[in-house]
């Protein structure tokens, strides 16, 4: 009866000394909603009910509360709008760790309480940060507003993490064909700097392996097919490379002689002249004309051999 009494006869002012309290206590007034207390500092299971839920009708009434209570309140770190609060909080944290790290690839069971030093009993600032991804689809859907995305991008907010790594994989091919002059690249090769091998760098050829079957199954982009075969990308397999290489020099015989007699034992680099340790450009002629009596040869090489 005593407990009911009590809870009935608060007045505005008794909250507000818990709450005060609290605020002293833990320089914040992010009460949990069921939280009781007798000191407005500790819980107490037994505690006068409802400070959680006062705050929040304090929220609720603000603009009807006079303007001493609003002040009063003011002055104890009340914040109309709890959760944007929050999310500047988290901006905060986010932005110590960009100037920390210079990027915000935060992993998503990152804690943190200074906003760089991983704290297993810190904020949940990595997922966070995946929940801001969530949030901005790049449409008009998005719920993420243009401020926060502005704010977000300032700070080097990545939105489409896995086409920064498509971009970064293939800037580390475009140095490999720089260097080496194509995009034969063994699909153990590892690589830091894109041109030498490291054990300890970046797959860099089980991802050319990966667009070609990404070509393959038809979801490569046209743009990132154009991008791939500026460095010299070929998608076609290694049968129809060497067919097509072979099929130039031949042309180019052509070209220089204006026909395809070509002798058997023909070796050559350039297509016209010969070199022992060229192509066999020779046999290589004889052996379309045994497909093509065999019934083996496809109709889209017939008619490239037939046009020179």
């Amino acid at each position: 009866l005593r407990y009911v009494s009590d809870r009935l006869t608060m007045t505005w002012e008794d909250y507000y000394e818990l709450a005060k309290a609290y605020y002293e206590h833990h320089r914040n007034l992010e009460i949990p909603f069921r939280f009781k207390t007798n000191d407005g500092c500790n819980y107490d299971e037994n505690g006068i009910v409802g400070l959680g839920h006062w705050i929040r009708n304090q929220r609720t009434q603000y603009f009807n509360l006079s303007e001493k209570r609003q002040q009063l309140l003011k002055s104890i770190g009340f914040v109309l709008n709890a959760i944007e609060e929050q999310w500047k909080k988290m901006y905060e944290l986010a932005k110590i760790y960009y100037n920390h790290y210079e990027n915000l690839l935060i992993p998503n069971s990152f804690k943190t309480t200074n906003g760089y030093d991983f704290d297993e009993k810190g904020i949940a600032l990595g997922e966070w940060i995946t929940r801001q991804r969530q949030s901005y689809k790049g449409s008009n859907n998005s719920s993420l507003t243009d401020d926060r995305r502005i704010l977000l991008e300032s700070i080097g907010m990545i939105f489409d993490v896995h086409a920064k790594q498509w971009i970064d994989s293939y800037n580390l091919a475009k140095i490999y064909y720089e260097h080496h002059g194509n995009l034969r690249i063994p699909s153990s090769f590892k690589t830091i700097n894109g041109y030498e091998t490291d054990e300890k760098g970046y797959k860099l050829g089980v991802w050319i392996t990966t667009q070609k079957t990404n070509y393959n199954k038809s979801i490569l982009s046209e743009d990132r097919i154009k991008k791939l075969e500026k460095i010299g990308m070929m998608f076609e397999n290694v049968n129809d490379y060497t067919w097509n290489k072979m099929y130039e020099l031949a042309k180019k015989y052509y070209e220089h002689y204006d026909n395809l007699k070509i002798p058997k034992m023909f070796k050559t680099i350039n297509g016209y002249e010969i070199d022992e340790e060229g192509y066999n450009l020779g046999a290589w002629i004889n052996t379309q004309r045994f497909s093509y009596k065999k019934g083996t040869l496809f109709e889209d090489r017939i008619e490239k051999l037939e046009e020179i």
